[in-house]
């Protein structure tokens, strides 16, 4: 077999190896000028303003605390690659606030996360002879920075400046925090609440940024008061990393059955936030698989697409409405939600609003919760039920839910199905069956009590009722889920098993234009009986 200098001169191998010592070389002295960040680091690292917090639960070994020290150290250094936007450099062009730069950047401990992992990973980006140690004890707990300063022609060093970048560790009294000015704040790992209100107020002063890199076991405040708030606060990002983003197959680092043999360790417990960056209070959700993949920018329904709604209708708290479009090829699109705190003459009148925004088109067919639906209860004021109060405020081909016993484990089941990416061969890529409008179906309403509904945001988070579970993704014994979250999900269940029992999700607009005119005379017929019976 031939060797790979075959064939080359002497001067080719010399130029060759001086070429190798070179790049080396090169690496050594400055080692940011080498990296080459995954996908979804170079994402977030062009993200600044108005995301100036930006929350990013991952898995193990996804690339999150690499992130957090290039981002540091291109602020405190004042050397962007080229693709960082101008708009998120802290340079002090433009109105941009800018050198001297103070970060601070905080995670568990000083012994294990600093010494052991922290410092390991930032020695080898930092370029050397730009970075002079401060020491507390003989211990680091910061750098102060030469940099280039963006000020000068050409940019030079400067002496007299320095950016400093200081070490916190959660061990310490809450006052380390306070009383302090900071421009960059990172976070390795969830902070206890009170550090991060601390360090808040540290950043207003100078429109400071600050990112959250962790594996989300710990602290669930961090979802409830940032997560939760990404649709209400536009300083709010967040991205959530699957180990499987760092995964060679698709440019990462780590191999397949590296990954494969590390899951198989861990506990099932925590399986959802060291894979997928699900925080582990939300263990036991019924659809993990919910992520980026799902999301798609809203945009104008085509008149042709099939439309179907869904309806969860209550008395004691919001009734809740899901809206879905169906292309030629069978996805389905969640482009819309309601939340009607109202009887059903509210209700129908929010649901053709909400079809007037969408170009007036009507439904396929409107599903409603079958218990509900014909359950005799009082709604208006007088002992009716749900479907026939909704006819009678001219809500047409209503259809009920499947409500037999096991269900809704096979509704999930559905549900999951549809969610499942699979090849389409057309976009040349993988894709699933059911999508959701980022827009739309991302805002999170507030009812009456406090509880927030959303259909993005419900379905992320409901989960099986059964603590006897062994493992996450054990379906439920009792095939129940919690009552907490299920209200959009559940419409959104009705929709794909009433689909799956159709058999086809598009219809061709002519059948729907025939089958809607059958329905509205059956449904005529029903409203004239019960108004001439009283029943």
């Amino acid at each position: 077999m031939p060797g790979l200098l075959d064939g080359m001169s002497r001067e080719e191998i010399r130029d060759l190896g001086v070429a190798e010592l070179r790049e080396r070389e090169a690496r050594r002295i400055q080692p940011m000028m080498f990296h080459n960040p995954l996908p979804w680091q170079k994402e977030e690292h062009s993200r600044g303003h108005p995301q100036s917090i930006r929350v990013i639960p991952g898995g193990n070994q996804s690339g999150k605390t690499t992130f957090a020290i290039f981002e540091m150290l291109c602020h405190m250094m004042q050397i962007y690659p080229d693709w960082w936007p101008l708009e998120n450099r802290k340079d002090g062009k433009d109105g941009r606030w800018g050198p001297p730069l103070i970060g601070v950047q905080s995670g568990p401990d000083f012994d294990n996360w600093l010494e052991q992992t922290y410092l390991r990973k930032f020695y080898e980006l930092l370029p050397e002879g730009m970075a002079e140690p401060i020491k507390n004890g003989g211990h680091i707990r910061g750098f102060s920075f030469r940099f280039f300063d963006p000020t000068s022609v050409p940019s030079l060093c400067n002496p007299n400046l320095r950016n400093t970048l200081y070490f916190n560790s959660y061990q310490q009294d809450s006052m380390a925090f306070e009383g302090k000015t900071f421009d960059i704040a990172g976070f390795d790992e969830p902070p206890p609440h009170k550090l991060w209100t601390a360090t808040k107020r540290g950043l207003m002063a100078r429109d400071g940024i600050a990112f959250f890199t962790m594996t989300p076991l710990i602290e669930p405040w961090v979802d409830s008061e940032l997560c939760d708030q990404e649709d209400e606060d536009k300083n709010i990002h967040v991205r959530r990393v699957e180990i499987w983003e760092n995964c060679a197959d698709t440019g990462g680092h780590l191999r397949r059955d590296q990954i494969e043999a590390f899951l198989k360790t861990v506990p099932p417990e925590e399986r959802l936030a060291r894979e997928k960056g699900i925080f582990s209070h939300l263990a036991g959700v019924a659809y993990p698989e919910i992520g980026e993949a799902h999301m798609v920018e809203d945009f104008p329904i085509p008149w042709e697409w099939t439309r179907y709604e869904a309806i969860d209708p209550h008395g004691s708290r919001p009734s809740c409405i899901v809206f879905c479009a169906v292309n030629r090829e069978g996805r389905r699109y969640y482009y819309d939600q309601l939340v009607v705190d109202g009887g059903p003459r509210e209700l129908v009148q929010a649901i053709k609003a909400k079809r007037a925004e969408h170009g007036g088109n009507d439904p396929f067919w409107t599903v409603i919760d079958r218990k509900a639906a014909e359950e005799p209860s009082v709604v208006s004021g007088h002992r009716t039920s749900w479907k026939r109060e909704l006819e009678r405020a001219g809500l047409r081909n209503i259809k009920l839910s499947n409500s037999s016993p096991g269900s809704v484990g096979i509704g999930v089941r559905i549900v999951k199905k549809g969610l499942k990416p699979e090849y389409d061969t057309f976009e040349k890529r993988e894709i699933p069956s059911i999508m959701f409008f980022r827009g739309a179906c991302g805002k999170i309403e507030v009812g009456r009590q406090g509880e927030k509904y959303g259909l993005i945001h419900q379905m992320r988070r409901v989960q099986w009722d059964d603590s006897s579970r062994h493992s996450i993704y054990e379906k439920s014994r009792t095939d129940k889920l919690k009552e907490v979250n299920r209200d959009h999900p559940d419409c959104l269940r009705y929709i794909e098993e009433r689909i799956a029992r159709q058999g086809r999700a598009y219809v061709e607009p002519t059948r729907r234009f025939q089958d809607s005119i059958r329905d509205s005379k059956a449904s005529d017929i029903r409203r004239g009986i019960a108004q001439s019976t009283g029943y």
